[in-house]
């Protein structure tokens, strides 16, 4: 038998150190969670080191020096970690406190085993805070542009109720949840792309390649069919100015793109995408599945509607939305009622309604649950009609192209013949 030191956290949030006999380390854990601790950390008696002695030999940043000179970390990014490298070490992390290792031992194993360098030193960095004492959601606060406020709370919320792997779990379906719908909505936003880009790849290639040929046949195109007269005009302008068009188009595009990172052409674009016919409907459907599936998973963790909310503000997409949720959250502080705080032109009357009704009987989780699953079925099946109609529209673009195209060369042949 040896004898551990271990700090742990009790189910009502206080922190507790002690001494336990155990045959090792993994016993001894075992031991304290059949008490209901969750275990941070715990060492041998003669394993232990002073709080002022590890911040002095900086033992993580040795650690990932040593595992970067190793060549175990492959990856080297420049740009900021992806949503799906956190949500592996989210779920790792989750796994393997569950499976009854420290949270020490979790952040270490995780760390050596993240591919982005990035990623890496920042979780040897959080795991050297935790070591010289901090808490994991105090240790990560040091790093929100990376980890995020809601995903901190959530953790937070973890630790103080002693479900950290409960609350890990919830972040990874959180990020996984949200990773979906991002990618619903891009399939809604590729194929009218796809479709206009086509078209214009048809007109250059009807400019470029067919008509010059066919003007080859023609010596006086003014004693054409009209309609002939309308596609050589046509494919002049094209020729003549097509380069100019691609340029103002491509600068149009780069123009937007830095306007919407301003507040003021945010809240134009934003408001305009909300005006859209039937592209409207699914920024709604999609914004009003994304808010309240986060307040359910936060609500379960233990954290109030107003700081709740707080994370329904960072995950929202559309700026006319994160200012309405800004606002109730204001609201509740005031002392006004959600459901009251909640209504709005663009806020549909069913999740008004519902959450008039969760406030009445308590059951506040239920129905953000029920109303995160109800616009989430709602937004896929906006999303299959949209894509449904992309065929016929192209169908009726192209098509018209082409038929305007074969009219003006037929009737052109036909008027040179006759």
């Amino acid at each position: 038998m040896a004898i551990f030191q271990y700090e742990a956290i009790r189910r009502d949030g206080d922190k507790v150190n002690g001494d336990i006999d155990a045959e090792n380390s993994n016993i001894a854990a075992q031991l304290l969670r059949q008490k209901a601790l969750f275990v941070l950390k715990i060492q041998g008696r003669n394993e232990l080191t002073t709080i002022s002695n590890r911040k002095q030999t900086g033992v993580a940043k040795r650690r990932y020096r040593s595992v970067a000179k190793s060549g175990l970390n492959k990856e080297f990014h420049l740009f900021k970690p992806s949503d799906k490298e956190w949500m592996q070490v989210y779920r790792q992390l989750s796994l393997m406190i569950r499976s009854g290792i420290t949270l020490i031992e979790a952040l270490e194993l995780v760390a050596r085993r993240a591919a982005n360098s990035k990623v890496q030193e920042i979780l040897f960095e959080v795991l050297e805070r935790v070591e010289n004492g901090a808490s994991l959601a105090q240790a990560m606060g040091h790093y929100e542009d990376y980890f995020g406020q809601s995903n901190i709370q959530l953790i937070s919320c973890g630790e103080s109720s002693g479900n950290m792997a409960d609350s890990l779990n919830d972040i990874n379906q959180l990020m996984m949840y949200r990773a979906e719908q991002k990618k619903q909505i891009r399939a809604a936003l590729f194929l009218p792309g796809f479709v206009l880009l086509t078209a214009i790849v048809v007109i250059y290639w009807i400019a470029y390649f067919l008509m010059p040929k066919f003007s080859m046949l023609v010596k006086d195109s003014s004693t054409m069919p009209l309609i002939t007269q309308w596609l050589f005009g046509f494919t002049g302008f094209i020729q003549t100015y097509g380069l100019v068009l691609f340029v103002l188009m491509a600068l149009a595009v780069l123009g937007t793109q830095r306007y919407y990172k301003t507040k003021h052409g945010r809240i134009l674009i934003d408001s305009i995408l909300l005006r859209a016919p039937m592209f409207g409907n699914i920024v709604v459907d999609a914004e009003m599945n994304r808010a309240f599936h986060t307040l359910n998973t936060l609500l379960k963790s233990g954290l109030s509607l107003v700081d709740s909310l707080e994370g329904v503000v960072k995950v929202s997409s559309n700026q006319y939305f994160v200012d309405k949720f800004t606002q109730v959250q204001f609201r509740l502080v005031e002392g006004n009622s959600f459901a009251d705080s909640l209504e709005d032109k663009r806020v549909p009357e069913l999740a008004s309604h519902l959450v008039a009704i969760g406030e009445r009987t308590g059951a506040m989780e239920e129905v953000t649950g029920e109303l995160g699953e109800f616009y989430r079925q709602e937004l896929e099946q906006r999303v299959k009609k949209m894509v449904s109609l992309i065929p016929i529209i192209m169908t009726f673009l192209i098509g018209g192209l082409v038929g305007f195209v074969y009219l003006g060369v037929i009737l052109g042949i036909a008027s040179t013949r006759f």
